[in-house]
């Protein structure tokens, strides 16, 4: 075979088979959450719908003799919204003459890099989806030499304050940014191997696992400037609250504060985020919030903040039952459009990409082979009492 990209035309499956493999290879993020693919190729339109089951109330005690109280078995379901990602590439004809470079491997490899990092940009972007928060509130680093690794004990403790499975230690994981992964490397702590718990720390640099948890370093995390006290002001909650409400009335916010996508507090004896910015009005606005409201929520309850001075990076550890991401390839382009098409799929997860090529030869400019690959997916937090915020450096 020559080395250039005539094949992709002539065989586009083996192609697409080649990005699929390196794509399922360089996925970070989206390899460490819950994948759930049944149904998601079959499911019209932009919302896929998974259903799960929950049982309402707890475990009683029941004494001899006494009456027995049932509870109901609610069923229900995720919407989760699909977008499409993809990677367009206009080919040259004269770069067919390259015997140098491997075109298709590199431009195979270079695809699924691209598209693996926007599907784990997907997944680092539900922290506006996460209640639970800790680590540094002025943008500097959450790993540093008076609060050293702290963090991670304080997410295991919000797991287990959430009845989440804390020692289930093949599912937790923690992404952090390079900037706190430099922080974390250079803990005195962290390299002593002793402390650490092994040598591999200091013998190859990767962070692997510390307190349980998974460790993942991304530059996909992303950072936010989140609300201060001075837009908090002294929140109440304006006319209470039911539970199942997506949104919660707010008054004594800092006038004509800007509240921000992320900002995390408690009322009634729970953590809530912010969904969606909003501006309040004479100190009043109504937040959209996640999760639902667990407890009712009184007239004048107080709201308790947490506040921010500086934009920090938004790392977060969960378990991977926390987080859904869902895929699907796109349909192949009907025969006749012009368009040459394929779809490539995983029998065993279930993802899958569309590869598709098209020819110009007139116009300006000509003389191009257009190559794209593209997959329909989307993210949700699903347990958010099993995930934790850990805002730090930029």
């Amino acid at each position: 075979m020559s080395n250039d990209l005539s094949s992709v035309a002539e065989d586009l499956t083996y192609f697409g088979s080649e990005v699929l493999s390196q794509l399922q290879n360089r996925l970070k993020l989206v390899s460490t959450v819950k994948r759930n693919y049944q149904g998601a190729e079959e499911a019209p339109g932009s919302h896929v719908q998974i259903p799960y089951i929950d049982v309402v109330g707890g475990a009683t005690d029941r004494a001899i003799g006494d009456a027995v109280s049932a509870s109901d078995v609610n069923s229900n379901f995720t919407t989760v919204t699909l977008g499409q990602v993809y990677q367009a590439v206009a080919i040259d004809n004269l770069q067919r003459t390259f015997q140098n470079v491997d075109l298709m491997a590199e431009t195979a490899g270079r695809i699924a890099y691209n598209i693996a990092a926007a599907a784990d940009s997907k997944v680092a972007a539900l922290d506006i989806k996460i209640p639970n928060e800790g680590g540094k509130t002025d943008g500097s680093a959450m790993f540093n030499s008076t609060d050293d690794i702290n963090v991670f004990a304080l997410a295991i403790k919000s797991l287990n304050d959430n009845q989440g499975p804390s020692d289930d230690f093949a599912n937790l994981h923690a992404v952090i940014n390079t900037a706190e992964a430099y922080a974390l490397r250079t803990l005195d702590s962290y390299k002593r191997a002793n402390w650490a718990g092994s040598a591999e720390g200091r013998q190859k640099g990767n962070l692997s696992d510390t307190f349980g948890w998974n460790i993942h370093e991304s530059q996909q995390i992303g950072s936010r400037t989140l609300n201060t006290s001075t837009h908090w002001g002294t929140p109440l909650a304006n006319g209470g609250g039911n539970v199942g409400d997506a949104t919660l009335a707010v008054k004594g916010l800092a006038t004509s504060a800007p509240m921000v996508a992320g900002s995390t507090f408690a009322v009634a004896g729970n953590n809530y985020v912010i969904t969606a910015p909003v501006t309040a009005s004479s100190g009043n606005a109504t937040l959209a919030i996640y999760p639902k409201l667990k407890t009712a929520v009184a007239d004048n309850a107080a709201l308790t903040p947490v506040a921010h001075s500086a934009k920090g990076s938004m790392n977060f550890m969960y378990h991977s039952d926390a987080i859904l991401f869902v895929a699907r390839p796109s349909a192949a382009f009907a025969a006749g459009s012009g368009v040459t098409s394929v779809v490539v799929r995983d029998p065993q997860t279930g993802l899958g990409i569309r590869m598709s090529h098209q020819s110009t030869l007139l116009g300006n400019p000509g003389m191009l082979e257009a190559i794209v690959a593209d997959i329909v997916c989307g993210t949700e937090v699903i347990r958010p009492e099993w995930a934790f915020k850990a805002t730090g450096k930029v």
